[in-house]
């Protein structure tokens, strides 16, 4: 019932969420990369900045959870540079990392974030695809040709789905 549209502006990025049965619209300034949760309630985005942040830095970027039907907020993993909010469940958010390129997990109840991979695996520019059951994500390398990756959220088991170099 609400769509969420990316509108890259300049000079800021802005989301605008909207009810499909033209009763409700929210634009949030500053915000990238809507991803609405499985149960559709909340939407994730990342912020561009964080409120106080000095300006122009990579590390004040934050995920912003949005409640559909209150308009609640929760801001969270401020200061982690993690982007391209992704929902593996109703609890749980993969990003990747905007300054080295790794991928984290944000558990949304606590507001705690944990590393899931570890360079030289760098997944940078490509989002987290989560799998329908929630229990992998697959991720791209951050280089021309990169090969992908299925990481497996229940044990954190790295494996390689593709070899591009044969094709180089």
């Amino acid at each position: 019932r609400y769509l969420a549209v990316n509108l890259m502006e300049n000079p800021q990025p802005k989301v605008l969420v909207v009810d499909t049965e033209g009763s409700a619209a929210w634009e949030i300034i500053g915000a990238a990369e809507p991803a609405f949760s499985p149960d559709s309630r909340r939407v994730a985005f990342t912020l561009d900045s964080v409120p106080g942040a000095p300006a122009g830095n990579d590390n004040d970027q934050a995920t912003l959870i949005v409640d559909i039907e209150t308009g609640s907020t929760k801001l969270m993993a401020t200061g982690e540079s993690l982007n391209k909010p992704e929902w593996a469940d109703n609890h749980t958010i993969v990003c990747s990392r905007n300054v080295d390129g790794t991928i984290w997990r944000i558990d949304i109840a606590s507001g705690l974030t944990a590393q899931l991979t570890y360079p030289p695996y760098v997944f940078k520019y490509h989002p987290p695809l989560v799998s329908h059951e929630g229990e992998s994500i697959a991720v791209t390398e951050a280089r021309e040709f990169g090969n992908t990756w299925r990481l497996d959220l229940r044990d954190g088991e790295l494996f390689q789905v593709t070899n591009t170099e044969r094709f180089e």
